[in-house]
């Protein structure tokens, strides 16, 4: 006999020098055990195959449905009796989280909205009436609420001009002749901004100012934003 079986049932080469050695793993072959199974000198990775296709075939007959996306597909073997096997199908909820850190171009950036607080600085003379006009120059830009100011006698929203929010612009006007602003820098009226785009650009012009009897008086305008002074 050219080879010899080990207890595994492995080929071994013939003895040299009172010693066996084993053949190359590559070209080993299993011997099969049981008497007239025609399986005798098949490769491993065959007979594996066919011990995992005949386990498939006792459990179940049915082919499995291909999962479905955002779920898990197991199939559990019952107890041998012929019984089917049972597909569990248990959704996974599955959280992403992505960063994105890079500035969107300008004509990309998403739309968003914007307090612009409009403040008077008075002199020496009190101020009891004032009209100011808020234009956008550049961008887009609509006006979309109208809130009064922090100082008493002007808490109320001032007067606006609604035809003329479809020109861009918007013209607020406020008066108290028994409160008058004194003198420092007052909070009259809050503009709230719906922008998208490019950061848009916007121009505050005093209409008039008046002191209490009616007189004209000189104050000086900002335009205020969320983020700081303008």
């Amino acid at each position: 006999m050219d080879t010899d079986e080990n207890r595994w049932g492995v080929e071994t080469a013939p003895a040299v020098g009172g010693r066996r050695s084993a053949v190359d793993p590559s070209a080993a072959r299993l011997r099969s055990r049981q008497a007239g199974s025609g399986q005798a000198g098949l490769p491993i990775a065959t007979l594996l195959a066919l011990a995992v296709a005949a386990s498939c075939d006792s459990t179940t007959d049915q082919a499995a449905e291909p999962a479905t996306p955002g779920s898990i597909e197991t199939s559990v073997a019952t107890p041998a009796g012929g019984e089917a096997v049972e597909a569990l199908k248990a959704p996974v909820a599955v959280q992403h989280r992505t960063v994105v850190d890079v500035q969107a171009p300008a004509d990309e950036r998403p739309v968003r909205y914007a307090p612009w607080a409009i403040e008077l600085e008075v002199g020496a003379t009190p101020i009891a009436a004032y009209q100011v006009e808020l234009v956008v120059k550049s961008g887009d830009a609509t006006v979309v609420g109208v809130e009064g100011g922090t100082t008493d006698g002007f808490r109320e929203p001032p007067f606006f001009d609604p035809k003329a929010l479809a020109g861009g612009r918007i013209v607020l006007a406020a008066f108290n002749t028994k409160v008058g602003l004194s003198r420092g820098r007052h909070r009259v009226a809050t503009l709230h901004m719906r922008e998208a785009g490019p950061a848009p650009a916007y121009e505050l012009r005093l209409v008039a100012a008046a002191s209490p009897d009616g007189s004209p008086a000189d104050v000086d305008i900002d335009l205020v934003s969320g983020k700081g002074r303008e």
